[in-house]
């Protein structure tokens, strides 16, 4: 779903979690690309491309289960081409899928055709707006000694967006007051 917070969420709920490796790319990155940012996260800055399956496999045995890689495609503004950062994408997670579990986050919703060729490998999982329960769960979660009718006035003037809900979760605890 566009701009329903996706990015936002993946990273309140993997934030501190061991295991979880994120990688960031753009409309334009190509798979050495992303090999160079996964090696760097795993061993140094300096680090050259290399081994990553070993350091994959040591995660997995110091975890109890296999890592998470997240990669998340930001078009910024940029259609996101088959043959270009999704081929790459695509290539680097099935050479990843030994080691490691996958999850890309598509900031395009329509670039989501473009995968569903390996129903073996591939599941989606759509972001979609919190019903008002939730949402009002979820503010009470975030905003501690929030009443349910609080809750209720506050999701009443944002929506129910996930993400919305966090930016303004983020934006009081940098001090901000809500007007």
């Amino acid at each position: 779903a566009k701009a329903s917070g996706k990015t936002s969420v993946v990273a309140h709920v993997t934030k501190g979690m061991k295991g979880i490796i994120h990688l960031k790319s753009s409309a334009s990155t190509t798979k050495e690309q992303l090999l160079s940012e996964l090696s760097h996260t795993l061993y140094s800055p300096t680090a050259i491309i290399g081994s990553y399956y070993s350091a994959l496999s040591d995660s997995e045995y110091y975890l109890g289960r296999p890592p998470v890689i997240l990669i998340e495609i930001d078009r910024k503004g940029h259609e996101i081409k088959e043959d270009g950062t999704l081929s790459a994408v695509q290539s680097l997670t099935k050479d990843l899928s030994p080691s490691s579990n996958v999850v890309i986050v598509l900031s395009d919703t329509n670039s989501v055709l473009l995968f569903g060729n390996d129903v073996h490998r591939e599941t989606f999982i759509w972001v979609e707006d919190f019903t008002s329960e939730q949402a009002i769960q979820y503010v009470r979660k975030l905003f501690l000694n929030t009443t349910e009718e609080q809750a209720a006035n506050i999701i009443s003037k944002i929506g129910t967006r996930p993400g919305t809900i966090y930016d303004l979760y983020e934006y009081t605890l940098n001090g901000q007051e809500i007007g």
